[in-house]
C-alpha cells in the first residue's frame, strides 16, 4: 500500500550501452515471455508499470512503519511518468 503522505523520490534508471544491446537482443529474439521479463528485471530493474516498455525513471516511496524500513519502487517510461 502506497504512503500518500510522502512524495516519492524520482531517480533515473541508468542502463549501460552493453546492457541495452543485450536487452534488445533478448527482446527481439524468440525466447519465452518469462525470459524476456527476467531480462528486463535484471537489466532495467523492471518494466513500465503502465505499458510494460523499457522504463526511464523509478519512483521510490517510503512505506516504512514503526517496526522498520520499507520501500515501494515503481518503474515508468517517460510517456507514463505520473505528474508528481
Amino acid at each position: 500500500m502506497r504512503n500518500n503522505k510522502n512524495k516519492p523520490k524520482i531517480a533515473d534508471i541508468i542502463i549501460s550501452p552493453e546492457g541495452l544491446v543485450e536487452l534488445n537482443r533478448i527482446l527481439n529474439s524468440g525466447v519465452s515471455h518469462n525470459s524476456k521479463n527476467q531480462a528486463m528485471n535484471e537489466i532495467a530493474g523492471g518494466d513500465c508499470l503502465v505499458c510494460g516498455s523499457l522504463p526511464s525513471k523509478k519512483l521510490i516511496y517510503d512505506v516504512s512503519d514503526d517496526d522498520g524500513e520499507g520501500k515501494l519502487v515503481e518503474h515508468y517510461c517517460d510517456k507514463h511518468l505520473p505528474a508528481i
